[in-house]
Formats: structure tokens, C-alpha cells, sequence
């Protein structure tokens, strides 16, 4: 009897705990210098998502809603896998993102599982651009204020090109011509300037009440040349910019380095999705394998800033082990 009621106890500690690692939301705080950022946007607040798989915290996703609210960003970044391919629900990413776009602009890129799922382009995309939603398929922003500004630039996960995780070289190569595209769009558009509108941020406390003057500038692309290898010479002058990229992949950060970026936001590794305790290390991670390197937090590569998601749900492995589910906090100072 007594052994029977230890076990009762002990099954029930273990699923409090599992409740607790995939439900308990953390706020992972970040300050990041980078070198040629603006000085009008010093003090900027970021907060990044990642990997919702259509995850629910609450009813609405009101407790998600509500830390991310708390932080008062001055923008929202949303980089991939914002439903789950295995088992497409629409509704509830839909509905999260437009409220978060009553919070701050969201900037969104989609990840392997937008990629894999026709639904996505056939439906939730034009969800998400009617809630508000700033949808980057290789398409670029100009944010300008006094002066100043930098680009923000958001590319498609290389699946959609790249049906193989086996071909990592594949990968690179769609990827540093998605990005090819929309600083060359940036060069273009510039010297036309043709195509803008302005869009204000919201208006808040701190930074965010003295960022209404800023100039949101929408571009984007037809179509992508397939034959571009590195980056041209009109691209190659768009990147001396402070330049933010969302790209779902964080193992790419060479090819993003390569590209000349300053500051890129990534998720997809879950983080690893089971860590070890007291060391970080996370078990396992798609395009890294096991015992990962880029599995959250920040990394450094030359002048290259990698800051990665462990996201907020799970996919065919359905539990977080020491891996709460996570919203980042940027702030660049």
C-alpha cells in the first residue's frame, strides 16, 4: 500500500512538472550594442516569438498576450512555425497574432511548417495581412526617424525551395538569395522612392512616444532570380545599413554573417528541447543534431548578432524538459 501511494505521488510530481515546463511562460531579457545602430533607435524594445505550433496559454492565449504586453515593445517579431504542420489549427494563430498587433506591429516570417502546409498560402497568410500583420516573404522595411533609419528584412525558410534537410548546402544558397532580393529591393526602391507609405508605431510609454514620427516603408518583390550566387553589387551597398533580419534558421548564422548582417532573430531548435540542467545544453536540435550549438540566447559571429527563440510549443516530440517555453526581450542599447 505504501509503495502504491509513492508512486501515485510520484507520477503526479512528474506531471506537474511536465505541465509546468511546457505552460509556465519565461521571459528571457537581452541588451545587445550593435555598432552602427542609429542613435535615434537606441533604447529600442524587441520582443521576439517563435515556434507557437498553434499553442494556446490560456483561453485566447490571454497569458501569453498578457506577458507580452507587460514588456512594451516598441515592435514584435514572430520568426516561423507560428502553427504545426502534423496538426494545422488556424484559428488560434490567427487570432494571437492579430492581438498582438494591438500591442505593437508585428513583423512575421514563416518556417518550415508554414512551408510544408498549402493551407498556409491558400488561407492564414491573408489572415494575418488583413489583422495587420507586416508578412515579410523576402520583402524588406525601411524604418526611418529624424534622419536616420535601418532596414528590416524577412526571408522565407529555405524548405520551400528545399524540400531535403539533407542538402545543407542547399539551404545557404536559397537563403543568401532571398536576402540578396530584398536588399537589392531596399537599393532600388530608395533611389525610386516609390512604393512607401507611412505607418506609425503605436504610442506609449518611454521610446515608443517618441518614435510616432517614424516612417514604416513597405517593400517587396515579384519574384526571385534563381541563378544569383552571393550578394550583387546593389545589394552589397544596401547592407553598410544597420540591417535586422528575420530568418527562421539559426544554424545559418555563417551565411548570415557572409551577408553582412547586423542582427538576426532565428528560432526553430526548440531550444533543444530537452536541456541539461546547470549547463544550457540542449539534447537535440532539426538541421544541428544532437547537442546543438545554436539553441538560444545570443551569439556573436564577427559583427554578425544571432539571437534565438526556444519558442513557445512543441512539434513531434511533444514535451519541453528544463525548457520553458520562452518570449525574448531585446533591447538595443
Amino acid at each position: 500500500m505504501i509503495e502504491y501511494f509513492i508512486a501515485l505521488i510520484i507520477i503526479a510530481a512528474i506531471a506537474v512538472f511536465l505541465y509546468l515546463e511546457n505552460n509556465w511562460i519565461k521571459i528571457n531579457r537581452i541588451k545587445h550594442s550593435p555598432k552602427n545602430l542609429p542613435r535615434e533607435f537606441m533604447g529600442m524594445r524587441i520582443v521576439h516569438l517563435s515556434d507557437m505550433h498553434s499553442k494556446s496559454f490560456g483561453q485566447g492565449n490571454n497569458n501569453l498576450l498578457k506577458r507580452v504586453k507587460e514588456l512594451n515593445p516598441d515592435i514584435i517579431v514572430f520568426t516561423g512555425d507560428l502553427i504545426d504542420s502534423r496538426r494545422y489549427e488556424e484559428e488560434v494563430s490567427s487570432s494571437t497574432m492579430a492581438s498582438l498587433v494591438n500591442i505593437a506591429p508585428v513583423y512575421y516570417v514563416i518556417g518550415n511548417h508554414e512551408a510544408r502546409r498549402d493551407e498556409y498560402d491558400n488561407s492564414l497568410q491573408q489572415k494575418l495581412i488583413n489583422s495587420g500583420v507586416k508578412v515579410l516573404r523576402n520583402h524588406a522595411h525601411i524604418i526611418e526617424k529624424k534622419g536616420q533609419s535601418f532596414y528590416i528584412l524577412g526571408v522565407d525558410d529555405p524548405y520551400k525551395d528545399n524540400r531535403s534537410y539533407s542538402k545543407k548546402g542547399k539551404d545557404s544558397e536559397v537563403l543568401k538569395r532571398n536576402i540578396n532580393e530584398a536588399l537589392e529591393k531596399i537599393t532600388e526602391e530608395r533611389a525610386k522612392d516609390t512604393l512607401s507609405q507611412g505607418i506609425l508605431l503605436k504610442k506609449g510609454k518611454g521610446l515608443s512616444q517618441e518614435m510616432n514620427s517614424i516612417q514604416w516603408k513597405g517593400l517587396s518583390h515579384e519574384s526571385i532570380p534563381k541563378n544569383r550566387q552571393g550578394l550583387s553589387k546593389e545589394a552589397s551597398s544596401s547592407k553598410n545599413h544597420f540591417t535586422l533580419l528575420l530568418s527562421h534558421r539559426p544554424e545559418q548564422i555563417e551565411t548570415y554573417a557572409q551577408c553582412g548582417i547586423d542582427l538576426v532573430f532565428s528560432g526553430h531548435a526548440h531550444g533543444g528541447q530537452m536541456r541539461i540542467p546547470f549547463t544550457g545544453q540542449g539534447g537535440f536540435a532539426p538541421n544541428q543534431g544532437k547537442f546543438p550549438k545554436y539553441t538560444s540566447g545570443i551569439h556573436m559571429l564577427g559583427d554578425t548578432a544571432l539571437v534565438i527563440s526556444r519558442g513557445l510549443g512543441n512539434s513531434s516530440f511533444p514535451f519541453r524538459v528544463f525548457n520553458r517555453p520562452e518570449i525574448v526581450l531585446v533591447e538595443l542599447v
